[in-house]
């Protein structure tokens, strides 16, 4: 097989997922990631996730007693006043005021055999429920991307952003973290690594391929570059 043959044949491989899988000489392992890195403490995050459970630490650390202590701070309003001693009416103008000043996303939580997390809740209402909210204020917002203001277009892009920042976050909580190990049988039989890499979030198949196309990527490099593999095509 020739290297343009075989670099062909490359770009249409499929990777089997947890699992094995041969190409020539090589040998490309795709597996579970079993300590990946902890999206809301290890990365820099756009909006702030704050979650209330009785079982489990869920989104950003935090000391708010309960969600309304967290709208009623974020509302600015009736600072002298306890959260607890609030009217019913005060903490809907809470609620009100903070979505003013801030793009807010319910957070729901699906509690079966593991759990899951989105932004628009799920069907079953037993094992489910609202457990927080992400939000960014509309002066960070601001400060982030240089806007003098934000329109419904730039609002509506910024809860994109959030939406896939707990689209990520739900990867981790639902073990949907990748890597691989791709190693090749030199001519006498022994083997040699060629590559690896972990914290891949969600499945490798997503549609950007980000996965695979490092994989590839890493194969075609040392096809390229290793003397050794060009005398075996």
């Amino acid at each position: 097989m020739n290297p343009e043959k075989m670099l062909k044949d490359l770009e249409d491989l499929y990777i089997e997922y947890n699992d094995t899988t041969e190409f020539g000489n090589y040998r490309i392992e795709v597996s579970q990631d079993h300590d990946p890195l902890n999206p809301r403490k290890d990365w820099d995050n756009l909006g702030h996730m704050i979650c209330f459970h009785d079982r489990y630490i869920l989104g950003d650390e935090h000391s708010y007693a309960d969600v309304e202590a967290l709208v009623h701070e974020l509302s600015g309003l009736y600072e002298d006043e306890l959260t607890e001693y609030l009217e019913e009416d005060e903490i809907s103008k809470c609620w009100e005021v903070a979505h003013a000043n801030h793009i807010i996303l319910p957070l729901y939580l699906y509690d079966h055999s593991g759990i899951t997390m989105n932004t628009t809740g799920f069907s079953c209402g037993w094992d489910s429920g609202c457990v927080g909210i992400i939000y960014i204020s509309l002066e960070d917002a601001r400060k982030e991307y240089s806007w003098k203001r934000v329109t419904k277009a730039r609002r509506e892009r910024i809860e994109k952003y959030l939406t896939s920042e707990v689209e990520v976050y739900d990867h981790y909580l639902t073990g949907s973290v990748y890597g691989f190990n791709i190693e090749r049988e030199d001519p006498d039989g022994e083997e040699e690594f060629v590559g690896a890499c972990w914290g891949f979030f969600g499945y490798y198949t997503d549609d950007d391929n980000y996965m695979v196309d490092e994989i590839k990527s890493a194969i075609k490099y040392d096809i390229e570059h290793t003397p050794a593999q060009l005398d075996l095509l």
